[in-house]
């Protein structure tokens, strides 16, 4: 278990960071797959990811912020098998959210899609279905190293899943 923190400002200054990076990627990825798709591949791709962030919010639904909250207490007053016992529950709880929601897209696309009134957009919503489970897995990750006062793997894991969706795209 790491013990290194960062103080608030510290953590704010790395945090910050790796938002700026995050959304220079973002437009990396974003310039070059509307001039790909065009604007009918585009709309497509954007009613799906309609789903997938309603399901990446519902999946995850304070549960990192939880997570921080009890790794933060139980570290403080020195519980590291508290510590571990929360991560393992953090871990078990979003993954299994994660898992029922990557399901639903991956093998209700069609049904998704004519939700939308969109039938084109499966494909996009079967092909984004699997992130809904790793991002759940990394915020639990994120929720346990902020508890710790570490916001390194935080950006980190903004920084790895932005470039994911880059090379991925």
């Amino acid at each position: 278990m790491t013990q290194r923190r960062q103080n608030f400002m510290g953590g704010a200054v790395i945090l910050a960071g790796a938002v700026a990076v995050t959304k220079l990627l973002g437009a990396l990825y974003k310039i070059p797959l509307g001039n790909l798709l065009d604007s009918e591949g585009m709309a497509h791709f954007y009613a799906a990811y309609n789903i997938y962030s309603l399901l990446l919010v519902l999946s995850t639904a304070g549960l990192p912020v939880a997570l921080s909250r009890m790794v933060s207490r139980a570290a403080a007053q020195r519980r590291f098998g508290a510590v571990r016992k929360s991560l393992r529950i953090g871990v078990t709880l979003l993954a299994g959210m994660g898992l029922v929601c990557s399901a639903v897209m991956c093998l209700m696309p069609g049904a998704l899609a004519a939700a939308l009134h969109d039938p084109d957009a499966a494909a996009a919503l079967r092909a984004l279905g699997p992130a809904v489970l790793l991002v759940c897995l990394s915020a639990a990750l994120r929720g346990y190293s902020q508890g710790l006062g570490d916001m390194v793997p935080t950006a980190a894991g903004q920084v790895a899943e932005s470039t994911g969706k880059l090379v991925i795209g």
